[in-house]
């Protein structure tokens, strides 16, 4: 979870966004949900999709790609679908909210840790 949001936080009522610029990074266990700063989106990390990836400490020519599969859920309705970070789609969207993968871990070839996937929320102020 993205530091400084209380789990409770996490799970508690969502807000009308504001008609202000966000640019957030959350971090997200696999089946846990991370809220934005001003309390107006809800990610939840439903599912790590393929992953073609370099194994750690590999050098490869091709970067590979992961996914995975998300929730976003907003007072206006939620959206469910997937995300890759190399491959298309690369944006779920959520009403304004634009919502990209930035980072999966543990990545193949790492020690077997719980799945945490980094995402970016983004909303356009007017």
């Amino acid at each position: 979870m993205r530091s400084g949001v209380s789990p409770a936080a996490a799970t508690g009522p969502l807000v009308v966004a504001q008609d202000t610029a966000l640019d957030d990074t959350l971090v997200v266990q696999l089946g846990g949900s991370a809220v934005t700063s001003d309390t107006a989106v809800r990610i939840t990390l439903r599912a790590k999709l393929q992953d073609s990836r370099c194994a750690a400490n590999v050098h490869c020519v091709w970067a590979g790609s992961v996914g995975v599969g998300l929730r976003a859920e907003t007072l206006h309705g939620t959206n469910d679908g997937n995300v890759h970070s190399n491959q298309e789609p690369r944006i779920l969207w959520a009403g304004q909210h634009q919502i990209s993968l930035l980072d999966v871990t543990p990545r193949p070839g790492e020690a077997s840790a719980p799945v945490v996937a980094t995402v970016r929320v983004v909303r356009l102020g007017r």
